[in-house]
């Protein structure tokens, strides 16, 4: 049983020649076969199973600012209100506004604005500056003119109004922004308690 067979060279060629027997040439054709598909498929099946992707899910940049934001709010709110600065609550605001500004993703990007709306009330109660009242109020309006499809609008809303009636005293803008309110959601319960 020999495979290996000796014929005549052809012209200008001095060494031996290898003949396969038909079943041994199949063997290694589906043996070629099998391993061109697995190498081939291996890219393919990997990106079906994200658990075995080294790159599954990367954190974007939205998300990572975000998250850094997140931690500076938190770590603000950890302390008492009387304990915070207003460099603390900057800070807060300034990677809040490095979302905003990065706008990638309308999630965060909505979320960013209504965290930094409400950081800017906080330090507006914690300070007594009506002006910082106004950037907040102006920080709600961008959620709703931004994000007008968000989750963030109704509360957003709200805080506009309770803003005006409560901390300014302004029972025009109060109206106004329960006006707004019904418009968006005139069937529902937060249009109902507006009216």
């Amino acid at each position: 049983m020999s495979a290996w067979k000796w014929p005549a060279a052809p012209d200008g060629f001095s060494g031996p020649t290898m003949q396969w027997p038909g079943r041994d040439k199949l063997i290694v054709i589906g043996l070629v076969f099998v391993l061109v598909f697995c190498l081939t498929a291996r890219p393919v099946l990997n990106a079906a199973d994200p658990a075995s992707s080294s790159s599954a899910n990367p954190t974007s940049l939205a998300e990572k600012l975000f998250r850094d934001a997140s931690a500076f709010s938190h770590a603000l709110h950890e302390r008492p209100l009387e304990e915070r600065s207003v460099g603390d609550y900057r800070r807060a605001l300034d990677a809040y506004g490095q979302v905003i500004r990065l706008n990638t993703d309308n999630y965060y990007s909505a979320e960013s604005l209504a965290r930094r709306a409400e950081l800017l009330r906080e330090m507006a109660y914690a300070t007594g500056d009506s002006a910082l009242y106004q950037q907040a109020i102006e920080s709600y309006r961008a959620v709703v003119a931004s994000h007008p499809q968000s989750a963030f609008v109704g509360d957003a809303l709200i805080t506009i109004a309770q803003i005006y009636e409560e901390s300014l005293q302004d029972l025009d803008g109060a109206a106004a922004a329960y006006r707004e309110l019904i418009f968006y959601f005139p069937s529902s319960m937060l249009g109902r308690e507006a009216r």
